[in-house]
């Protein structure tokens, strides 16, 4: 499978660069985003979600970050743990998420960020989705997908740093799948997420020999 191979190569380059560095620039931070999400069949995602569409249901984050860097360098390899919830007036899905990715950051003080990542999904619990069988019945617990990331960061002090981003997210698994219905030779329809949101983080810096 293409997917697990470059999954896999991305995590051996990571892992390597952490264990070969003798500098580096940690940080541990928090985080929150809000904004929208859309639920869609495959296929049928969006380039853009906009964080502020009324006719989305709405997103939520809070998250701990870590950020690695080896040296002086601009480019930051990232983790943490985030909660997640997709959610409407009436029905509402809660997840936990662990990202993996890099994000670059040009300037100094102030730093234009851009990056990428990949995310594992793990559904912890879901309201108002009784009346819907096909969710019910072929819902994934576990989801894989990827994500972007484009914002600016400004030091506050030397150790202590805040940003803002505009996060795009893409389920790659599904979340369910709709079967046909009648013998007219019709094709199961996969439905996954995406979603759009505006994060901010403050970030705590260390720096090690």
């Amino acid at each position: 499978m293409k997917l697990s191979r470059y999954i896999f190569a991305y995590t051996a380059v990571l892992l390597f660069t952490v264990q070969t560095s003798y500098a580096q620039t940690k940080m541990y931070g928090i985080n929150v985003g809000l904004g929208t999400t859309e639920i869609v069949p495959e296929g049928d995602e969006s380039a853009f979600v906009s964080p502020i569409e009324a006719e989305n249901e709405d997103f939520l984050q809070i998250g701990l970050d870590y950020q690695y860097a080896p040296g002086n360098s601009s480019i930051f390899f990232k983790s943490g743990l985030m909660y997640n919830a997709r959610a409407s007036e009436d029905r509402a899905l809660d997840y936990l998420r662990v990202p993996l990715g890099i994000d670059i950051g040009i300037g100094n003080a102030f730093q234009f960020i851009f990056g990428a990542s990949a995310f594992a999904s793990y559904l912890l619990a879901h309201t108002g989705y009784d009346d819907n069988a096909a969710f019910i019945d072929t819902k994934q617990r576990f989801q894989i997908g990827w994500g972007g990331n484009l914002g600016f960061g400004l030091d506050l002090s030397e150790r202590v740093n805040f940003n803002v981003m505009y996060h795009r997210n893409f389920d790659l698994t599904e979340m369910y799948t709709v079967e046909p219905v009648g013998k007219n030779n019709e094709l199961s329809e996969n439905f996954t997420g995406q979603d759009g949101f505006v994060k901010m983080g403050l970030n705590y810096k260390i720096l090690v020999p």
